[in-house]
């Protein structure tokens, strides 16, 4: 599958958007950290807010999410 320019700026897009989503989603998922850091034992929580690695899932996500609508409107058109 050949990827046109479109679809690369798209998918450029989705890499830069999803930092400022990122954001705003960990820190909405708050009570799933603190569940996590209480029940699981999951160092997730610290005197500043979620750890790195929660920012990082749900960046990872969120471009795992976004590449797949890209990718699915591309091979739809």
């Amino acid at each position: 599958m050949k990827l046109s320019s479109r679809s690369l700026f798209g998918i450029m897009a989705v890499f830069i958007i999803a930092v400022p989503l990122t954001l705003i989603a960990t820190f909405l998922l708050y009570p799933l950290w603190s569940w996590l850091d209480v029940i699981a034992g999951i160092e997730s929580l610290g005197r500043t807010g979620p750890a790195n690695w929660c920012y990082e899932l749900v960046y990872v996500a969120l471009v795992i999410a976004g590449v797949r609508y890209v990718l699915r409107k591309k091979l739809a058109s």
